[in-house]
């Protein structure tokens, strides 16, 4: 019963660790442009639904948090994010680089995400999507934060 809880414990040390990715400020509305450096089926699959989580406005009636538009050449996005994914049984590994239109590494992360609620490399998405909404920055300079701003 002891390792249980540690490894709960050890399982919400982990996905709390991805929170503290600090994104530096990402103008509302840029665009960015996915590459995956992966080759496998899983990281295609991956690929695609980070793209449709990333570019999804999760606005609600008390906060705006548009998504970004996902585009399809790296000559139309402000943000190439590069990205390596890995899958492994339960475990998903995630590391990601953000480059502005100048070549320039302007982030970059590891995530480690273990299934918690949602299988492994939905939490790894998940994670990811959040930290670039929410370094979002508006019109007045103003930084969206995890919820959005509030309308």
């Amino acid at each position: 019963m002891r390792t249980k809880a540690a490894h709960v414990l050890l399982v919400l040390l982990v996905s709390v660790s991805s929170f503290a990715a600090k994104v530096p400020d990402i103008p509302t509305g840029s665009k960015i442009f996915l590459e995956n450096k992966s080759t496998s089926d899983e990281s295609q699959m991956f690929t695609e639904l980070f793209r449709e989580k990333l570019g999804k406005d999760e606005s609600t009636r008390t906060n705006s948090k548009p998504g970004f538009p996902v585009v399809d050449t790296k000559e139309l996005a402000a943000y190439v994010l590069r990205f390596i994914f890995v899958m492994r049984d339960e475990h998903a590994r995630v590391n990601v680089w953000l480059i502005d239109s100048k070549g320039t590494t302007v982030w970059e992360h590891n995530y480690d995400c273990v299934r918690v609620i949602r299988d492994a490399a939905r939490e790894c998405y998940q994670h990811i999507s959040d930290d670039l909404k929410a370094a979002q920055v508006n019109a007045e300079g103003k930084r969206a934060g995890m919820f959005g701003w509030r309308k």
